[in-house]
């Protein structure tokens, strides 16, 4: 099912007017499926951020994160965690100020720890929700080619995104990855 899925993504994403059709389908998914998986993915993302945490500290990592979407709530989850800058790439420009704000007040809510999302909620445009999480939104951007030093990223973050891509472009990524990262650096994906 979501290889037909990302098949027609990558076909409006060529199209004129395609990337608006997209954001409309997904959309009408959204209220099909109801408000209940935003509160699930927000449990599944303090899942993660638990086990990431484990792994190395979120607090003060400067983070690559791929395949920031329609809502990047799990952007703004490495930036409620603590992150001191979030490098967010997307191949095309998804992400819409009224769903991040969504993502980041439902997030708030359940989640007390991540207070500082409020602020987020609280943005009258992207380009200032983005600033105010610390983030970096590079797209369309190239997470395989991030312009970012040797050595410079302690984590490089990608959740439900690499199954999505072909193996040569995850392959990329990966060694991309493996350039940014400092030594102690971790990759989760």
């Amino acid at each position: 099912m979501w290889q037909a899925k990302v098949l027609i993504q990558a076909i409006l994403a060529r199209l004129p007017g395609g990337e608006a059709i997209n954001h409309r389908l997904q959309r009408i998914n959204a209220r099909r499926r109801g408000p209940e998986v935003l509160a699930n993915r927000v449990t599944d993302m303090a899942r993660v951020m638990n086990r990431l945490k484990q792994l190395h500290p979120i607090k003060g990592a400067t983070i690559v994160e791929v395949g920031t979407g329609w809502d990047a709530l799990p952007t703004l989850c490495l930036s409620a965690e603590g992150a001191e800058r979030v490098h967010a790439y997307d191949h095309v420009r998804h992400l819409r100020l009224d769903m991040a704000q969504t993502a980041a007040a439902v997030a708030a809510q359940a989640r007390p720890e991540w207070g500082a999302l409020w602020a987020a909620r609280a943005s009258n445009d992207l380009k200032s929700l983005l600033r105010t999480a610390r983030v970096q939104y590079c797209a369309p951007g190239d997470a395989s080619e991030t312009g970012l030093k040797d050595a410079s990223v302690d984590i490089f973050f990608s959740y439900a995104v690499l199954e999505h891509v072909p193996e040569q472009a995850a392959s990329a990524i990966i060694t991309e990855a493996r350039r940014v990262l400092k030594p102690d650096g971790v990759f989760y994906a």
